[in-house]
C-alpha cells in the first residue's frame, strides 16, 4: 500500500495518482513500469486527502481541515490484510 499526500494539480486534473514527476520517482525507486504500477492486484494508492488543497507559495498547501471527513483512515481497516 502506498500512501501519499493530497493530490497536487496534476493528479487533480486528470484523476490519475501519481500522475506527476514525484510518481516517476516514485517508479523508478520501486523498479516498476506505470503498467505494473497501477495494477491494482499488486499496488494499493490511496492518497491521504481527496481534496486538492490549492498552491502555496512553495508548492501544494497542506489538507484543508474540512476535508478531514473524506480522509481515508477508517478505509484501511477494510483492507486485507491490515490489522
Amino acid at each position: 500500500m502506498i500512501i501519499g499526500q493530497a493530490p497536487g494539480s496534476r493528479v487533480h486534473q486528470t484523476g490519475v495518482p501519481w500522475n506527476d514527476p514525484s510518481g516517476d520517482r516514485l517508479r523508478e525507486w520501486l523498479q516498476m513500469d506505470k503498467d505494473e504500477f497501477y495494477d491494482a492486484h499488486k499496488v494499493a494508492i490511496m492518497p491521504m486527502s481527496f481534496c486538492y488543497p490549492g498552491k502555496g507559495k512553495s508548492g501544494d498547501r497542506p489538507p484543508r481541515p474540512e476535508c478531514a471527513p473524506l480522509w481515508p483512515i477508517g478505509s484501511y481497516k477494510n483492507c486485507r490484510g491490515w490489522n
